[in-house]
């Protein structure tokens, strides 16, 4: 009987716009991992096995480009 209530209160989520909003975290996510790669020196870049070229070639994309 509670379920019920609470169905009648609240609609189901939108599945367009949560799926939308997923899109949008990803993409911020995307820019906010390329600003920390941009952050990063040739000595952290080695590190983890990336070269400046390769860096700079990941930083310029957009943020929906994979």
């Amino acid at each position: 009987m509670f379920s019920t209530f609470i169905s009648v209160i609240a609609p189901p989520p939108r599945r367009g716009f949560t799926r939308v909003v997923g899109l949008f975290t990803a993409m911020r996510d995307k820019w906010h991992e390329r600003l920390a790669l941009d952050r990063l020196d040739d000595r952290l870049l080695a590190d983890i096995g990336l070269t400046r070229r390769l860096a700079d070639s990941e930083i310029r994309k957009l943020p929906w480009q994979d």
